[in-house]
């Protein structure tokens, strides 16, 4: 406890042990000079001689001590100054950081001088008169020969705190502890205002050269991005158009992109020199920034950087950053946090280059909390500058493949980011840019840094920054941002590209599942049918846009193999389909139909089965919701697109895929025919007997007999309704199924077409449609005219259903039937004979 005392106490008052041991030692020296500790009164007596060379002896050896003190001193000062900087040399002069240094100087010189005055008042022809010392403080000559020789044990103590201190302080903690000291606001400011003096004459000095590059690239110095690259973007939103085939990349040509390639990376390099250029030149600041201890602290941590003794630059650090937070008490100042905030994006990088993870951390989460703040207090130009800057740490980060680094950066962005959407609700009006601009450029700098990421295969980054873009979408969506809402899909299914070209699998599997979640909760940025018609057209625009995007995700992802993640987006794609089909929106259901079929399609030539099923039923989905909005149009886009997969399913033997087509062409039918509409029951027809006529080439017995059923139910339903005409259409269809189905020796399809036929007649009778009725009997001869000709092994399916329907007809009386021209009883002899 003593101890510890002592150890504060010394902290404290640093000439504390040099009066301790000045006491002692004239204590010990009184009694010492008294024999018998005080029995005898008088002191010893000494003769001249001895006493001249007592106090020439003390004399020199003082001087020469102090001599080699002070020159092994400077020493150790130059070593410290070249393992640091030679700003700490300020250290060792400032009288508050370093005492003992002027203390010991004192001792000796004080020392010496009186010596020296007792030496030149001993004579030899009055040593026993003390007359020379009667105005002195001790009348005794000897008093004063004691006394010298005091003085010389207590500056050869005093030598051992001096030691001591000094070694204490040769340490870079006790150092930096000494110099934080020093830290006020007044040295906070002129540090800041030194370093943006530089930064900007080298600004100027590299702007001449890099003005062209900028301007073409849409970088400035100090802003987050150009808005006229914002302005672009909304202009190829708003001009998005409904195509069949969807691009796969919405990329400039290859000669263009080379050209801006080289400038963008002409410009980076100019600026990461920029960047050098200033961290260098902080280590040379002119004289009159010596003695700035904000300076001396960051010189300590940039050589203990290099040196790899992190232990000291990050007690440096965090002695810096606490001393800053105490002066500026949460104040966000625009010129002072200016000078910081880019500093410490240099600092960062310097740390992230020299694989120096605390710093690195201790710098984000100091340039994070002074975002936040500037958020909270409004000063976005000092938003735009952190943001930018840990965009810049992330990206170096990333080129070094510090994954943890640049994942705590872009976790930075996204904090402020969501901080700036949850601070204050986000008001737009016409005569303002029509996005907000922090929300973009943040997602702007995520799409950058997941790029990055993704083309150095760097799947933990990439995935993160996925997620983040997922959180800034979400949140914009929640604000009604429709601008920032199709940014955050654009720049994620981007990424999602970037990652399928470089096979990462697992981001490539959660960018599906993101777009998904981004796509669908989309939704709910309908205004409502109440929203004027601009709120409606946006809303639309970015539904379409949507699509667009997640359609070219799934193509490159069947490209590549990703068979999956096709489905999910084709998932996704049904979901906002079935959604805008529901609302009446024309743009956004024709594209999201497009985007589906572009996707399916591609799955079909790969021939996988199960992902084809899922499109064919999305596209149904989405048809019938059409046909049922009376969106026609749409319908029949669906049906068309559906019947495109037809061919592809059947060479390449998908039974699911054929299934749900068929499936699909049955429900349309369904609806079509309650709504009469007959340009979709035509198309519907001539699908499936295209299915038909396809499967039966292939000798696809199973897949030919759904069709004729499927086309039998259409038949039934045509009937109810009394739409003759369309029932003819679809007895014409499974006539000609049939009789390829004959030549073709299949048995399941031959039966099937011959029991639809024969149901479709008798219905045709019980109805009273007489044309029907003659048309399915006359089907009925040809097929078995087909069948004896081939000499098809079992026909008796085809005799019993002519015979049926044949005796259904002669049973009606003459009113309802005229004449039949056909002897019946010899077509059974002769087919029975053949």
């Amino acid at each position: 406890m003593l101890k510890n005392m002592y150890k504060d106490y010394t902290k404290k008052y640093r000439s504390l042990p040099y009066v301790l041991i000045l006491i002692l030692v004239f204590i010990v020296t009184y009694f010492i000079s008294r024999p018998f500790f005080g029995v005898y009164i008088g002191f010893y007596t000494s003769d001249i001689e001895s006493a001249r060379y007592l106090l020439s002896t003390l004399i020199q050896s003082e001087a020469a001590i102090l001599a080699i003190v002070v020159t092994l001193s400077l020493v150790a000062v130059q070593q410290t100054a070249s393992s640091y900087s030679t700003r700490v040399i300020e250290v060792f002069k400032s009288i508050n950081s370093n005492p003992d240094f002027y203390i010991l100087i004192g001792i000796y010189f004080s020392a010496i001088i009186y010596e020296m005055w007792v030496l030149k008042q001993l004579n030899a022809d009055n040593f026993g008169n003390i007359a020379n010392f009667k105005h002195s403080l001790f009348s005794s000559f000897e008093a004063h020969i004691w006394i010298c020789y005091a003085f010389g044990i207590f500056s050869l103590l005093s030598l051992f705190p001096y030691i001591q201190n000094t070694l204490d302080l040769l340490k870079p903690l006790n150092m930096i502890e000494q110099i934080s000291k020093n830290i006020s606001q007044e040295t906070i400011e002129s540090f800041v205002s030194t370093r943006m003096k530089i930064s900007d004459d080298i600004s100027k000095i590299i702007s001449k050269e890099t003005t062209e590059s900028a301007v073409y690239t849409g970088i400035k110095e100090g802003n987050l991005f150009s808005k006229i690259t914002l302005q672009k973007e909304i202009k190829l939103f708003d001009d998005v158009g409904i195509e069949e085939d969807i691009p796969l990349s919405t990329e400039r040509p290859e000669e263009e992109r080379e050209i801006k390639k080289s400038i963008v990376a002409s410009f980076q390099h100019q600026d990461h020199t920029k960047n050098s250029l200033i961290a260098h030149e902080s280590l040379e600041l002119n004289g009159n920034s010596d003695d700035n201890p904000i300076q001396q602290i960051l010189d300590i941590w940039i050589s203990s950087q290099i040196k790899h003794d992190f232990t000291t630059s990050k007690y440096g650090l965090y002695k810096l950053l606490n001393c800053i937070e105490t002066f500026t008490e949460d104040k966000i100042s625009l010129k002072f946090h200016t000078g910081i905030v880019r500093s410490f994006e240099e600092f960062a990088i310097f740390s992230i280059i020299l694989k120096d993870i605390d710093s690195s951390y201790s710098f984000i989460h100091y340039l994070e909390k002074t975002g936040i703040k500037a958020v909270e207090q409004k000063i976005e130009p000092v938003v735009n500058i952190v943001l930018n800057s840990l965009n810049d740490i992330s990206i170096v980060a990333t080129e070094q493949k510090m994954e943890d680094i640049a994942i705590w950066a872009a976790l930075s962005i996204k904090n402020i980011g969501i901080k700036y959407l949850n601070e204050d609700p986000i008001n737009r009006t016409s005569n303002e840019d029509p996005f907000n601009v922090i929300v973009a450029g943040i997602e702007m700098n995520l799409r950058f840094i997941g790029k990055n990421a993704a083309e150095l295969k760097l799947e933990k980054e990439t995935l993160f920054i996925a997620k983040f873009l997922r959180d800034i979408g979400k949140e914009s969506i929640n604000n009604k941002l429709i601008f920032e809402t199709r940014q955050s899909i654009k720049y994620l299914e981007e990424i999602g590209r970037w990652s399928i070209r470089q096979e990462l699998e697992e981001p490539i599997t959660m960018i599906g599942i993101l777009l998904d979640e981004l796509g669908v909760k989309a939704l709910i940025l309908d205004p409502g049918e109440s929203a004027s018609k601009q709120e409606l057209k946006e809303f639309e625009i970015l539904i379409t846009v949507c699509s667009n995007f997640i359609g070219n995700f799934g193509k490159l992802a069947v490209e590549k193999n990703f068979e999956y993640t096709a489905k999910n987006a084709v998932i996704t794609l049904r979901n906002i389909g079935v959604y805008v089909a529901q609302r009446r929106f024309i743009l956004g259901t024709t594209a999201s139909l497009s985007s589906i079929k572009s996707i399916g399609i591609m799955l079909a030539e790969q021939g996988i089965d199960h992902a084809v099923e899922t499109a064919v039923l999305s596209l149904r989905e989405i048809g019938e919701i059409s046909i049922k909005n009376n969106m026609n149009d749409q319908a029949i886009k669906a049906l068309s697109l559906i019947d495109e997969f037809i061919d592809f399913s059947v060479r390449k033997n998908m039974g699911n895929s054929i299934k749900s087509i068929v499936l699909s062409f049955k429900s349309f039918g369904r609806i079509a025919i309650q709504k009469n509409l007959i340009h979709i029951i035509n198309g519907i027809i001539i699908s499936l007997e295209n299915i038909g006529t396809i499967a039966a080439k292939q000798k696809m017995d199973i897949v030919v007999k759904n069709s004729i059923h499927v086309l039998r139910n259409i038949a039934d339903l045509s009937i109810n309704s009394k739409n003759e005409k369309n029932t003819l259409k679809t007895l014409q269809s499974i006539d000609n199924i049939g009789n390829l189905s004959v030549i073709n020796k299949l048995e399941y399809s031959t039966e099937e077409a011959a029991i639809s036929i024969r149901e479709i007649g008798s219905k045709a009778i019980q109805v009273k449609l007489t044309q029907i009725a003659y048309q399915s009997k006359s089907s009925l001869e040809n097929i078995l005219s087909i069948a004896c000709d081939t000499k098809l092994f079992n026909h008796s399916i085809i005799l019993e259903s002519l015979e049926e329907l044949s005796d259904m007809i002669n049973a009606y009386d003459d009113t309802h039937f005229p004449q039949m021209y056909t002897d019946v009883s010899l077509i059974f002899r002769f087919a029975r004979y053949s």
